[in-house]
C-alpha cells in the first residue's frame, strides 16, 4: 500500500517522492507516511502539513537504528538525525545518515 491510501489527507512533496534511494514504506501502524532505503536502514517520516495534527514538533523526521555507544548513545535505539520543517534538509541528512550507516557496515 503507498502513503496516498493510508494517509489520503497528507502531504508528501515532491522533493521527497522523487528521490531515488527512498522507497515508501508506510504501514498502517505508522503515524504518518515513512519512506527507507532497500534496507531500510534509514528512515524519512512526513508529517501532517498542519502542525495541530502532528505528532512531532517538524514537519520531517530523519530516524535510524544506533547500537549503544554509537554516535554517544548511551542505549541502543533509534536516532534523529532530523527533525525540521524544510524537505530538502531532510532529504540531505537522510542521504548523509545513510551513507554513513553503509560506512559502518
Amino acid at each position: 500500500m503507498s502513503w496516498r491510501q493510508i494517509f489520503p489527507d497528507y502531504d508528501v512533496p515532491p522533493e521527497i517522492e522523487g528521490v531515488e534511494d527512498l522507497h515508501d514504506v508506510s504501514d498502517h501502524r505508522h503515524a504518518c507516511p515513512s519512506f527507507s532505503d532497500s534496507d531500510e536502514t534509514v528512515q524519512l517520516w512526513v508529517e501532517h502539513p498542519d502542525p495541530a495534527k502532528r505528532e512531532g514538533e517538524g514537519r520531517f523526521a530523519v530516524t535510524y537504528f544506533a547500537e549503544a555507544g554509537e554516535d554517544g548513545n548511551e542505549f541502543s535505539g533509534h536516532t534523529t538525525a532530523y527533525d525540521g520543517d524544510d524537505a530538502q534538509q531532510a532529504v540531505r541528512a537522510f542521504m548523509i545518515a545513510l551513507r554513513d550507516r553503509r560506512l559502518r557496515s
